[in-house]
C-alpha cells in the first residue's frame, strides 16, 4: 500500500502508524516468522533476573532452588503460546547454567556436566532443572487436548474457520500462524499419551494414533506401516471398504503379506458406529491431560540406582548435590582441572597419584583410613574402593539402617571434601588423621534436626560410635 495513502488512513483514524512485530499481552505479534533476535526480550530477561544477586554468596543448592523457581519460570507463558526455536532455548539455558555453574560472581568456573543432563528428572540421573524445550512442547500440547475435547470458545471458532472448517483437526492446513505451526510440530508429542476410544473413526489415523492394541499401529505391525502410501489415514477411510482402503508403495514380500493379513485377521471385529470418537490420557490416571504427566514422559529415561535414597537423605542439599557430582566424578578434581586445562598436572596433593573422585573419597590415604572407621563404627565389612563399591550397600538398605547410613556417608564424604580443599587451595594440612572424624562427627551433630524423630535412638547410637573411634585413634 502507497505510504502516502497508509499516513491519510491514520490521521483519519486518528491512530499512530505502527509496524510488525508487536506486543499484546506480553506477547509478540507478527505477520511473518518471529527470527532468535526478535526474543531478545525474552531470553535477555532470564539473564538479568540475575542482577539482584550479585554479591551474595549463594550455595549450590541455593542456586539450583533459584534457577528452577526463577530462571526456568519467567518463559513459561511465552511457551504455551509459541513453539521456541533451538536457538532461543539455548540462549534460555546460558544464563541458568552460567548462574548454576558460577554463581553471580565475575571469577569463571567450569561447567563439569552437560547441561542436558541436569536437566533430567532426579530419579533418571539429573538434577530436575526444568527442560525448557521439553516442557515448550507439554505445554502447547495442551491446545491439542482442548481441541480434542471439542472445547468451545473464541479461539476455537478462529481455528475452526480458518484452518479445519470440515471440523477435523486432523485434516487441517499444515500451515498458517505461528501459534498454529507450533501445535502442528507437537502432534507426535500427543499420541505418547492420546487414547482414541473410534466410534465412526473420523477423528482417528489409522496408523498414528493408539486405538488398537496396546500400541499404535506404526509400532506393533512397523513392517506394513513402512510401505504405506498413505500413514495420515483415518480410521474411517481405511475400513470404509472390505478389503481395507490401504495402499502400499510396492507388492508385500512374505513376510511383508503375514503382518499385514495378520492385521486384518485382527481388525475383522471392528465395527464403525455413528457416533463421534473419544479421547482419554493415558498418562494420567483420571483419564485428562496434564502437562506434568506429558513432561514427565518426554523425560524419561534410565533410572539411578542410588536416586532414591540420595534425594530422600536427611542431609543438606548442598551436600545431596556433591554426592551426586561425586558419583558422575564430575567434581573439580586434579584430573578433571587438568582435562579441561586448568592449573593442575592431574595428581594428588597427598600422595602423588592420579587423581579423580575415586581416588580423592576411596583409595587415598586419608579415605582409607576414614573408611577404616566406618567400618569399625557400624560393625560391616565394607571396603568400597569406588563408587559403585559404594552403591551396593546404599541400595540394599532402605529401612531406618539405611536412613541412618545416607547420613553418616554424606557426613564423612564431605569431611574428606572439606579436608582435602584446605589441603589443595589454602595448603593446611591436618594435624592428625582422626580430625576427619571428628568433622564427620560434627556435621552428624549439625544435621541431627533434619532427620525423622523415628531414627533418633539409632543416630545418637551411631554418633556415639563415631565419637569413641575418633577418641581411640589420636591414642
Amino acid at each position: 500500500m502507497d505510504s502516502l495513502l497508509v499516513t491519510r488512513v491514520a490521521n483519519l483514524l486518528n491512530c499512530k502508524l505502527g509496524s510488525f512485530p508487536i506486543k499484546y499481552l506480553g506477547l509478540p505479534i507478527s505477520d511473518k516468522h518471529i527470527s532468535i533476535l526478535e526474543w531478545e526480550p525474552l531470553y535477555g530477561k532470564v539473564a538479568n533476573r540475575v542482577s539482584p544477586w550479585r554479591g551474595r554468596f549463594l550455595s549450590s543448592a541455593a542456586r539450583l532452588i533459584l534457577t528452577n523457581s526463577s530462571l526456568s519460570s519467567l518463559p513459561l507463558f511465552t511457551m504455551g503460546m509459541f513453539l521456541l526455536a533451538d536457538g532461543v532455548h539455548a540462549r534460555l539455558d546460558t544464563p541458568r547454567s552460567k548462574f548454576f555453574w558460577e554463581g553471580t560472581g565475575i571469577k569463571k568456573k567450569y561447567h563439569l556436566i552437560k547441561w542436558v543432563a541436569l536437566c533430567r528428572p532426579k530419579k533418571f540421573g539429573g538434577l530436575g532443572i526444568l527442560n525448557s524445550k521439553l516442557m515448550n512442547v507439554a505445554l502447547l500440547t495442551k491446545w491439542i487436548w482442548k481441541l480434542s475435547q471439542n472445547e468451545q470458545g473464541l479461539w476455537v471458532d478462529i481455528l475452526r474457520a480458518k484452518y479445519f472448517l470440515a471440523g477435523n483437526f486432523l485434516t487441517s492446513k499444515a500451515k498458517g500462524s505461528t501459534f498454529w505451526n507450533g501445535i502442528q510440530k507437537v502432534m507426535p508429542a500427543f499420541t505418547l499419551g492420546a487414547k482414541f476410544c473410534v466410534n465412526n473413526g473420523s477423528s482417528t489415523r489409522f496408523w498414528l494414533d493408539h486405538w488398537f492394541g496396546s500400541e499404535p499401529l506404526w509400532k506393533s505391525h512397523s513392517l506394513a506401516y513402512r510401505l504405506a502410501t498413505n500413514v495420515d489415514i483415518l480410521v474411517a477411510d481405511a475400513l470404509r471398504t472390505n478389503p481395507h482402503a490401504v495402499s502400499f508403495k510396492r507388492p508385500l514380500l512374505d513376510n511383508e503379506r503375514a503382518c499385514w493379513d495378520g492385521l486384518v485377521a485382527d481388525l475383522a471385529g471392528v465395527n464403525l458406529r455413528p457416533e463421534a470418537d473419544s479421547v482419554s490420557w493415558a498418562l494420567s490416571r483420571s483419564g485428562k491431560f496434564s502437562v506434568q504427566s506429558l513432561y514427565n514422559k518426554l523425560t524419561e529415561g534410565p533410572t539411578l540406582d542410588i536416586a532414591r535414597g540420595l534425594w530422600n537423605a536427611a542431609i543438606p542439599l548442598k551436600i545431596k548435590i556433591f554426592v551426586w557430582q561425586m558419583f558422575r566424578d564430575r567434581l573439580p578434581s586434579s584430573n578433571n582441572i587438568a582435562h579441561r586445562n586448568g592449573p593442575s598436572d592431574g595428581s594428588c596433593v597427598l600422595c602423588g597419584h592420579h587423581e579423580d573422585a575415586n581416588h580423592i573419597f576411596f583409595n587415598c590415604h586419608l579415605a582409607r583410613f576414614a573408611w577404616s572407621a566406618v567400618r569399625e563404627a557400624f560393625g560391616q565389612n565394607w571396603n568400597p574402593r569406588s563408587a559403585l563399591d559404594l552403591c551396593a550397600p546404599l541400595v540394599a538398605h532402605r529401612d531406618g539402617f539405611g536412613r541412618v547410613l545416607w547420613r553418616c556417608v554424606g557426613a564423612l564424604l564431605w569431611s574428606i571434601r572439606t579436608t582435602r580443599n584446605k589441603m589443595t587451595i589454602e595448603h593446611k594440612f591436618p594435624s592428625h588423621p582422626a580430625d576427619i572424624i571428628f568433622k564427620c562427627h560434627l556435621f552428624l551433630q549439625t544435621w541431627t534436626p533434619l532427620g525423622k524423630r523415628r531414627d533418633a535412638d539409632r543416630m545418637t547410637e551411631a554418633m556415639e560410635r563415631i565419637r569413641l573411634i575418633q577418641i581411640d585413634t589420636r591414642h
